[in-house]
């Protein structure tokens, strides 16, 4: 499992070279733990191959995002209510948004069609370190 930097830093979270479907997903260890952090950065960024070593990030898919976090009683990611939903703003178009976390181990999906041969990195940082969470 993966763990953010401290804003303004970001970490590559995953890259995802495929759509990740709808779910269940069910594997703890592919999160991203944001352990003491009160807010999440996320930003989805285009590829134009699956790799962010073998991009030039000149990607052209219209990528949206969805944000699930972790119950170990049920042993998935669950959706928050609402759902955490965002459309990609455009064909290779990079944006940025912002979750409240609140220290949740949490899973960022991309559910719609990746390019072929193409793909789309994830990247996070937590911002407001708080030891209370």
């Amino acid at each position: 499992m993966e763990s953010p930097e401290i804003a303004p830093k970001y970490a590559l979270y995953r890259e995802v070279a495929a759509t990740d479907g709808a779910g269940p997903f069910t594997t703890k260890d592919h999160g991203i733990n944001m352990g003491h952090y009160r807010f999440a950065n996320i930003q989805v960024v285009p590829m134009d191959k699956p790799t962010v070593e073998e991009s030039t990030g000149a990607g052209t898919t219209n990528a949206g995002a969805e944000v699930y976090f972790w119950n170990d009683a049920l042993g998935k990611y669950v959706q928050g209510n609402p759902a955490i939903t965002k459309t990609g703003p455009g064909a290779g178009v990079a944006y940025e948004f912002t979750v409240e976390c609140l220290g949740r181990i949490m899973f960022v999906a991309v559910p719609g069609a990746v390019i072929a041969g193409q793909g789309v990195a994830l990247f996070v940082s937590g911002y407001d370190l708080d030891h209370t969470l």
